[in-house]
């Protein structure tokens, strides 16, 4: 006799030995615990994993391009490429990242010796916040491509001069940013700037 055999000889009154009745209950308890089970949804792979893959466009993508980003980096001279040049003497750059934006501050010493001092903060909106300390540039507009990546457009009187991609390595120790437009003299930019976490 079944579990179901069970329910239906209780219904009616039909008496059965107590050794059966415990054993039909007991076998009624478990198939019934895993129906219960059955119904629960599963949850999608990744979904407790914060290294499994992230649309950036959804909750998640944002806070781990933040924690990502985020931080001191400084550039690694032996690594880094400019063209043209000189290369600033040293760059510092704190980076303060979320899911609505990015805070730049830079300090270094240019190649003639001169400080450096680049600010800007703008939205991931596409929409021009003003920079300061270039003088190539007074706008910026910022595109997030995805949690390791983000994209500044520097813009002079509502022209587009230089886009900066910069892109942090999977191990989070590195992030490279890379420069192509021209800068305040007219010349081609392609450099290639490599930072070391701090």
């Amino acid at each position: 006799m079944n579990s179901r055999l069970l329910m239906t000889a209780l219904a009616f009154g039909v008496s059965l030995r107590p050794e059966v009745t415990k054993t039909l209950f007991l076998k009624y308890s478990i198939a019934r615990q895993a129906e219960q089970q059955d119904k629960k949804p599963c949850k999608p792979t990744g979904a407790d994993n914060d290294q499994g893959p992230i649309d950036p466009n959804k909750p998640g993508g944002p806070s781990l391009l933040g924690k990502l980003h985020s931080g001191t980096w400084k550039m690694n001279p032996d690594k880094s490429k400019y063209s043209p040049g000189p290369a600033p003497a040293s760059t510092t750059v704190k980076v303060e990242a979320d899911d609505k934006g990015v805070k730049i501050s830079a300090e270094g010493t240019n190649p003639d010796g001169g400080a450096l001092h680049v600010q800007y903060e703008a939205k991931f909106d596409g929409k021009d916040y003003p920079v300061t300390g270039l003088a190539y540039a007074d706008m910026v507009s910022m595109k997030r491509i995805d949690a390791n990546t983000i994209e500044a457009t520097l813009k002079k009187g509502g022209q587009v001069v230089i886009t900066i991609v910069s892109k942090v390595s999977k191990d989070g120790k590195s992030r490279t940013s890379t420069f192509k437009g021209k800068d305040a003299y007219g010349h081609d930019v392609n450099n290639v700037v490599v930072y070391d976490k701090q």
